[in-house]
Formats: C-alpha cells, sequence, structure tokens
C-alpha cells in the first residue's frame, strides 16, 4: 500500500506539481493547451501540452491539483457542466428500445429502471447494491464489456456477470439487435458510421486472431454505438452553454471562451455590452 501511495503522489508531483508552472506563458501568465483534431480514433478532440482532459479529480489530493485552475479575474469564471446520461440516451435513440426510451420519458432513474428489470423488483424495491450494479451493467455492456469483463468490474462470479447480460439484453431487446447489426455492418464493410457520417476504418474486425477481433469490437462501441463525435460536436459549438442557456439562463450575460470535454469544463467571459447596444 505505501509504494502505490508513493507511486501515486510521484505521478502528481511529476505531472502537474513540477511540470504545470514551466507551462506558463511569460507574456499572459496562463497556461495555453494544445488542441489536436486529428489524433484519436473516436474523433473526439485531444489536449496536450498539457493534458487539461486528464487533471485528477478522483481523491482529494489530486482535487487538491485542480484549485490551481482560477478564474484570471472578477469578469471571469469557470463552470464545469456535464451531459445527464448522454449514452444511454443516444442508445435510446440509436436503437430505438421502446422500454429503454420509455424509461427516459417518464424521467425514471435509468440506473433502478434497469436494476428493477435484471432484479424482477419494483423501483421501490431496489436497493443501493442492485443500483449499482446496473449503473455499471447499464455503461459496460453498450460498450461490448464482456462477462468477465463485468465481474472484474463487480467483483462477481463470471457465470452472474453472464446473467446479468443476458438480464440486460431481455430487457432491452432492441439494444442487442442495434449492437449485432452494427457489428455485422462492420464485418461486411470493414468500418463503423456515427449518425454524423464520420467513418472509422477497423482492419481486424474480420481477423482470425480473436483477440485482434475481440479489440476491434470494442472499438466499434466506442465509435458506433453512441459515439464520442456526438458530444464533441455539441460541446466544439458550445452545445452545453447553449442548452444551459436555453433550460436555465442561469448564464445570461456571459460568453463561452474555452471549453475543456469530459465533463465540460468552460471558461465564460461577461459581457459588458452587446451589438447594438
Amino acid at each position: 500500500d505505501l509504494i502505490l501511495e508513493y507511486r501515486g503522489v510521484k505521478k502528481l508531483l511529476s505531472t502537474y506539481v513540477e511540470a504545470l508552472p514551466q507551462l506558463v506563458n511569460r507574456s499572459t501568465g496562463r497556461i495555453h493547451t494544445s488542441f489536436n483534431q486529428a489524433v484519436t480514433a473516436t474523433g473526439r478532440l485531444s489536449s496536450t501540452n498539457p493534458n487539461l482532459q486528464n487533471i485528477p479529480v478522483r481523491d482529494d489530493m489530486g482535487r487538491r491539483i485542480r484549485k490551481a485552475f482560477i478564474p484570471s479575474d472578477d469578469d471571469h469564471l469557470l463552470l464545469s457542466a456535464d451531459y445527464s446520461q448522454v449514452e444511454l440516451r443516444l442508445m435510446a435513440h440509436l436503437s430505438g428500445d421502446e422500454s429503454l426510451i420509455a424509461a427516459f420519458e417518464h424521467g425514471e432513474d435509468i440506473h433502478a429502471a434497469t436494476a428493477a428489470k435484471l432484479f424482477n423488483k419494483t423501483l421501490d424495491e431496489v436497493t443501493s447494491e442492485e443500483r449499482r450494479r446496473a449503473k455499471t451493467a447499464n455503461f459496460g455492456i453498450i460498450y461490448g464489456i464482456s462477462a468477465f469483463g463485468l465481474s472484474q468490474r463487480l467483483e462477481i462470479p463470471r457465470k452472474e456477470a453472464k446473467e446479468i447480460i443476458d438480464g440486460y439484453f431481455a430487457s432491452y431487446p432492441k439494444v442487442k439487435e442495434y449492437m449485432e447489426h452494427v457489428v455485422e455492418r462492420a464485418r461486411e464493410v470493414g468500418y463503423v458510421t456515427t449518425i454524423f457520417g464520420r467513418r472509422r476504418y477497423l482492419n481486424d474486425i474480420a481477423s482470425r486472431n480473436a483477440v485482434a477481433r475481440g479489440q476491434q469490437q470494442v472499438g466499434i462501441g466506442r465509435h458506433a454505438f453512441f459515439p464520442h463525435g456526438i458530444e464533441n460536436r455539441l460541446a466544439g459549438d458550445g452545445g452545453v452553454v447553449r442548452l444551459l442557456q436555453h433550460h436555465c439562463g442561469i448564464i445570461r450575460g456571459w460568453a463561452a471562451q474555452v471549453l475543456i470535454h469530459d465533463p465540460q469544463n468552460v471558461q465564460l467571459v461577461r459581457i459588458t455590452h452587446h451589438i447594438g447596444d
């Protein structure tokens, strides 16, 4: 445990505490990342020098690193927002599964709703542990997770994990149909596409090597089942900001300057005058 703790602290020290001050621009006094549009296989933007999409947040020491990122003055603020279960909403849309769509239309807790189906209970009877398992299943299965992978995440026997996956597809049959269709189509043409038409070529999708073929099928899940490209297109044109303005009106009078994905971290600047004023 002490060795792992040491490695974690050393990683924070070398990657952030020592490195970030060296990247401050002398003219602006700020850190300026580089966004790459054609690097990732899934089509999302990536960030380098430094990677602002990978600032730690899961433990207390990592969160202290995030405190170094502050608005430059009183006319700026940082807003962090996230899409609510966007992958599952996209899967509901893409697959057309009536049960999944209904859960969202009725405003249900989608993870509790899934747990109720998996464990044959009412929503009120679902326990927190069952909801946790359903949440892991919800996000893992539509990415193409195997029974072994799910058993590792949930720390349960593989047989039980397989039963959860089978139960999931029995509850949402059109999700399974859609996923199988996408994989079969990919084998035929050698690529998958997002609903915006972006292609990702999968050279090993028909490989005789089971490991290589399996990795490509995971690639399908990450690109076609609910493509990251959708989030990027929403984020890239200020989609999160516009959604907040439209539904909440909480940031009226502010304009987006910089946006980092997942969750959407936006730098806003106060609007002091408007065209026509």
